[in-house]
């Protein structure tokens, strides 16, 4: 069975990792819990909001995802991906998508639905294979895929480099050049992280919630 941060004995033993191999990371591991709560929703939904939430503030994401799926229940009668295939293009857009990412999101929708895109069983696939699965899907990058391992599967060792949360939350504890390239920062991240390994997911969420609060996808 795959590692999983959701498992409460793994959490502690990544903590008192953390805690013990930087201690510059130590005092950041207090304060609130974090959230490891079960998927309630479907893999598709999830999708819908890691794509509307790509480059807008967590709060604009929140706004239109919430607009989008109220759409779907009004006009479709449901969540799923046919429902979104089923709505109007006018009425999505005027719920605060932009164009590419109103044919990102038709492009899973009907992948989905014509069986293009297969999203069961990821849980059971390596962190690689479940990043190369959804990052063939258009609209589903390295960040985005990285997302769905933190949030939805709750892997143990993921460090998206691309996050400017977790960019800025380093740059403020490590002391690194905000003027680093994002290659840069990577190598730089990476070196960083190493001794986090096998951990990397947890040091990151707490790395999130010193900068903005816990946060969930």
């Amino acid at each position: 069975m795959i590692a999983s941060l959701r498992d409460p004995t793994i959490r502690q033993q990544a903590i008192d990792h953390l805690r013990a191999c930087d201690p510059l990371l130590a005092p950041v591991i207090t304060g609130k819990p974090l959230s490891f709560k079960a998927p309630r929703e479907s893999m598709f939904t999830h999708l819908l909001r890691i794509i509307i939430a790509q480059q807008v503030s967590v709060a604009a994401a929140n706004a239109i995802t919430d607009r989008v799926l109220e759409l779907m229940k009004t006009t479709a009668s449901g969540t799923g991906a046919e429902h979104l295939v089923a709505c109007d293009r006018e009425q999505l857009l005027s719920c605060g998508l932009s164009r590419p990412k109103y044919g990102y999101l038709m492009d899973l929708a009907e992948g989905i639905v014509e069986g293009r895109h297969r999203l069961g069983r990821l849980g059971g696939l390596s962190d690689d294979d479940v990043l190369q699965r959804l990052t063939a899907i258009r609209g589903i990058g390295v960040w985005s895929a990285e997302m769905v391992l933190m949030f939805r599967l709750h892997r143990c060792d993921i460090l998206p480099t691309l996050d400017i949360g977790l960019r800025r939350s380093m740059e403020r504890l490590y002391g690194l050049d905000d003027q680093l390239k994002p290659k840069e920062f990577h190598v730089a991240a990476t070196e960083i992280a190493q001794p986090w390994q096998p951990y990397r997911s947890l040091a990151t969420r707490y790395l999130w919630a010193a900068l903005d609060g816990d946060i969930t996808y």
